[in-house]
C-alpha cells in the first residue's frame, strides 16, 4: 500500500470491517455522507472535530490516524495536488 493512502484506506477498511455503510456513519456522526465518501477516496481531508468523530465511531486511534493524514497531506502538497477540506465556521 502507498504510504500516502494509508489514511484513506484505513478509514475505509475500518468502516467496511465494521459493516457500517457510509449512510449509517453519516447519520451516527452528523457528517455529510458525500464528505465521508470523499475522505474514503482520499479526495478530502477532515478537520480535527470531524476526524475525532470518525475515529470515535470507527474505534480507531485518533493520534495514529492524524499521523497518517499528515503523511497523505504532505505527499499531495509535494505533488502540488490540492485537496478538499472542511473548516470550522
Amino acid at each position: 500500500m502507498n504510504n500516502h493512502l494509508d489514511f484513506a484506506v484505513s478509514m475505509h477498511l475500518a468502516r467496511i470491517n465494521k459493516n457500517i455503510t457510509s449512510r449509517r456513519l453519516a447519520k451516527d456522526t452528523g457528517i455529510d455522507r458525500q464528505h465521508i465518501l470523499d475522505i474514503d477516496k482520499a479526495r478530502a481531508v477532515p478537520n480535527a472535530p470531524t476526524l475525532h468523530k470518525l475515529c470515535e465511531a470507527l474505534e480507531l486511534d485518533s493520534v495514529e490516524m492524524l499521523n497518517k493524514m499528515m503523511l497523505m497531506m504532505n505527499y499531495y502538497e509535494t505533488k502540488g495536488i490540492e485537496m478538499g477540506s472542511d473548516y470550522i465556521p
